[in-house]
């Protein structure tokens, strides 16, 4: 054994020792003083924990995501038809327009 070690455990063991020797009163008085010292970390960790727990409540699982993502992408190709049928109307307006001299037809460019 190396003289840190052995120096490292008589001083655990004297601090063990004193510990063991003190009586009920002087063990609370030792609890209490201990407690003050770490209660901010123990109730900023539990305030921590409920936050996460409840992000954790609000997050969605995989198996909704892929499904909302499969509907999204089937009104997402709707929406591009739609367009698309829209275009080739306003092209077809326009065609109409410009070979036409019809005077029903709102001609006005938008």
């Amino acid at each position: 054994m190396s003289r840190t070690s052995i120096v490292a455990l008589v001083l655990f063991v004297a601090g063990l020792g004193y510990l063991l020797s003190l009586g009920v009163g002087g063990t609370r008085k030792l609890q209490s003083s201990v407690y003050q010292y770490i209660a901010p970390f123990l109730s900023s960790g539990a305030g921590l924990q409920k936050q996460i727990t409840s992000v954790r409540s609000n997050l969605k699982s995989l198996d909704d995501l892929q499904a909302e993502n499969g509907s999204l992408r089937v009104e997402n190709r709707s929406l591009k038809a739609t367009n698309q049928a829209l275009r080739d109307v306003e092209h077809g307006r326009i065609r109409l327009c410009a070979t036409s001299s019809m005077k029903s037809i709102d001609c006005a460019t938008r």
